[in-house]
């Protein structure tokens, strides 16, 4: 009976997370209810209103940055790819991984990280995939 090999090795690409845009422009929509509603002069609550929408602006263009590679290797354990290349990072124990999202710090040129990986950025299996293993290389520390 041939052996089962185990698979070590992790690549993964995620996503555009639609969960994570319609939180946060609800979150935009709270602030610029809030700002309408309130009991400031006409010219105030039209600034705040020209405020949250340019902040919203310029926040959704960062909301749809590249897709983010991330991979694992028995030799060179966690890799993520930054400036167009994959780096060795040190994922840290302030991970936190979740059903719906992964909060992933990582250490990278004597710099801390802190990425969101929702669950609808990468498919279901690879989502479970990168908990497993996150979970795994975890416990080892």
């Amino acid at each position: 009976m041939p052996k089962k090999s185990l698979e070590t090795d992790l690549a993964l690409q995620t996503g555009h997370s639609h969960y994570i845009n319609y939180f946060l422009t609800g979150i935009y929509a709270l602030a610029a209810l809030a700002g309408a509603i309130n009991s400031l002069p006409v010219w105030a609550k039209l600034a705040i209103l020209a405020a949250v929408a340019v902040n919203y602006r310029l926040a959704s263009r960062r909301w749809q940055r590249a897709p983010a590679k991330i991979r694992y290797t028995d030799s060179q354990k966690w890799q993520i790819e930054l400036n167009g290349e994959y780096q060795s990072v040190q994922i840290l124990p302030e991970t936190v991984l979740t059903t719906l999202a992964i909060f992933l710090s990582f250490k990278y040129a004597n710099k801390r990280y802190h990425w969101l990986i929702a669950k609808d950025c990468l498919s279901a299996a690879d989502y479970r995939k990168l908990l497993v293993k996150l979970k795994i290389t975890q416990s080892h520390r």
